[in-house]
């Protein structure tokens, strides 16, 4: 009998449960600044959107959001302590502490802010970037304790493709592409 209950309430939290996608759009240009200790970075501006298009209101845990100048910065950022590449994922269930909020995001509507992300340049002898931008998102339903996370993976470049170091961008000239692979409204628990 507990069995069956189970099962059902079960199906009734995965027919009812929030789900949660992710989109970027650019605010502004890009640029390059320095930051206190003198390092270079890149900077842009954006709107991060995220939309609920379940049945019942999200309830949000953690927000989580980095950018990384290259694939390689990104890549050697994200390893975990074997040296393996870490999923999307993994980077924002390191970060559950971060941002804790008490949002909740209503079904069929978006909740959108405005959020500056910047990455460090390590190279000397660098002369364009690749710019890669990871968000995520953990949520659980209003009636239900079960966690649920969304990622996604965007590439910042020109319409001609990287960026040249040093020179602002204007947001005319930006192209924010959805990386393949990213997740939306994901099952898995945390």
């Amino acid at each position: 009998m507990q069995g069956q209950l189970d099962t059902m309430k079960m199906q009734v939290e995965l027919a009812e449960r929030p789900r949660i996608s992710i989109r970027v759009n650019s605010e502004g240009p890009l640029t390059f600044v320095k930051d206190y200790s003198g390092k270079d970075k890149v900077r842009v501006p954006l709107t991060i959107t995220y939309h609920n298009s379940g049945p019942t209101p999200a309830l949000v845990i953690v927000q989580f959001r980095k950018l990384a100048t290259d694939v390689y910065a990104y890549m050697a950022g994200n390893k975990n302590q074997e040296g393996q590449q870490k999923s999307v994922r993994d980077v924002c269930l390191e970060n559950t502490d971060l941002y804790k909020t008490s949002d909740e995001i209503l079904p069929g509507t978006d909740e959108s802010g405005p959020a500056i992300v910047e990455g460090t340049i390590n190279p000397a002898f660098i002369t364009q970037i690749n710019p890669m931008l990871t968000a995520c998102i953990s949520y659980r339903s209003s009636f239900g304790k079960k966690v649920y996370h969304s990622e996604i993976g965007y590439s910042i470049s020109t319409k001609d493709g990287a960026l040249p170091f040093g020179l602002t961008v204007p947001e005319s000239d930006l192209r924010i592409q959805e990386i393949g692979g990213s997740k939306h409204a994901d099952d898995d628990e945390k």
